[in-house]
């Protein structure tokens, strides 16, 4: 069921104004640390479209998104909706200044709480117990959770007024699939300008390994050229010959695959044989693991489902995003800050 509420409301138990129930579409975009947005069309003769008003509520697929933007169509009569998650009430709020020195994520997003005067208005909370410094000025709400978030390394899991700031929750499911070949409906990015197998570390006061360079686990000539690919990266943390490997290791472990990115259109491949191969990603959630099996490449890695459209109407998965983000964090928050100026 999809309601509309007035901009005042602050329960959200009831039906509110009315049930939307002509909408001839209504989808929800939601993207890891990233956008989370629902688009809607309405018939413009109906008598609910009048609800459809700037600053609004609309509670979907049981989240509440704050509508932000209308445009009617007289010559289609269809009014087009954008609203976002009520997370974003966020970018209302600015805090002048948090300094906090060797706290853990959760101290981290309570005090912020706490400074933006928003404590009884948000429930968050953090399972990372990693401890770092914060300096916050002049940012606003959405901004400066972005900030803890990337800081702290960690995922957003946003719920109405619950929020979250978690390590990698890596649910798997078990998915599988399995690519090598072009599919009508799969957009492909496999990108190794990145791929390194070799490194000369380098730590603290020019701190170098008696062996000088470290070699990936993972280099193999099936995948790379014969010669390994090599580069020079500095671990300025690196105090002694142990951090310094460990450093290294870590390095290499998360940059010895290419760059991949999948993008699933479950309308276009609905149309091809290969269909079913895809359905399970139907159903699942951002932040899950797939695994990708690509054999040309002898590419067999896991990735996280970073982005997904769902179809309200119908309940299913309509586009799928797999892999490495192609917009970053920082892009998007600037994009978001734009558009709220």
């Amino acid at each position: 069921m999809i309601n509309i509420y007035n901009k005042k409301e602050l329960e959200f138990n009831s039906n509110g104004l009315a049930v939307l129930n002509e909408c001839s579409k209504c989808i929800i975009t939601e993207k890891l640390n990233n956008e989370y947005e629902l688009n809607m069309s309405y018939p413009l003769h109906s008598t609910k479209s009048g609800y459809l008003k700037p600053f609004n509520v609309i509670k979907a697929d049981g989240q509440l998104f704050r509508i932000y933007n209308v445009e009617s169509d007289s010559k289609t009569d269809s009014i087009n909706v954008s609203a976002r998650h009520i997370f974003y009430d966020l970018l209302n709020y600015v805090v002048d200044s948090v300094i906090l020195y060797d706290v853990s994520c959760s101290q981290a997003v309570i005090t912020l709480m706490e400074a933006l005067n928003l404590s009884g208005v948000y429930t968050i909370s953090s399972n990372i117990k990693t401890k770092n410094d914060l300096i916050l000025m002049f940012k606003s709400g959405v901004e400066a959770l972005f900030n803890i978030v990337d800081m702290w390394d960690g995922e957003v899991v946003r719920d109405n007024f619950n929020i979250e700031i978690n390590a990698s929750k890596d649910t798997n499911r078990g998915v599988t699939i399995k690519y090598g070949k072009n599919i009508i409906g799969i957009n492909e990015i496999i990108n190794c300008d990145n791929v390194v197998t070799k490194i000369y570390p380098i730590g603290a006061n020019d701190l170098t390994l008696p062996d000088k360079y470290i070699l990936s686990d993972g280099w193999d000539t099936n995948k790379y050229p014969e010669f390994a690919i090599a580069k020079k990266v500095e671990f300025k943390d690196a105090q002694n010959v142990d951090q310094l490997e460990a450093m290294a290791n870590d390095y290499l472990s998360k940059n010895s695959i290419p760059y991949i990115n999948y993008k699933i259109d479950f309308l276009k491949l609905s149309h091809t044989s290969e269909y079913k191969d895809y359905k399970v990603l139907e159903q699942i959630e951002v932040g899950d693991i797939v695994e990708v099996i690509h054999s040309d490449l002898y590419i067999d890695i896991k990735v996280k489902v970073i982005s997904i459209v769902k179809d309200i109407l119908s309940d299913k998965n309509t586009k799928v995003e797999l892999g490495q983000p192609i917009d970053t964090l920082g892009q998007f928050l600037t994009k978001i800050l734009n558009n709220a100026k």
